[in-house]
């Protein structure tokens, strides 16, 4: 998402490995940047499923078996 106008660009598979030949250093930084990118974003999304899956257990533990509510 962008607040401006801007450009976007791409390389290829091709660039890729040239750049892993070429200039192994920006390689490396590219790829572990987006690496710690995305493990931050799955692990958010495994707290967020965890959460979601114990709050599911919750309320089905709080429905008695004819489908009301057992409240405290």
């Amino acid at each position: 998402m962008a607040l401006k106008e801007s450009e976007t660009m791409c390389l290829s598979i091709q660039d890729l490995n040239r750049m892993k030949q070429e200039f192994l250093e920006a390689y490396q930084k590219l790829l572990g940047d987006a690496y710690n990118r995305l493990r931050r974003a799955l692990t958010l999304k495994l707290k967020a499923m965890k959460i979601c899956a114990e709050r599911e257990d919750n309320m089905s533990n709080k429905t008695s078996e004819d489908g009301s509510i057992d409240l405290p």
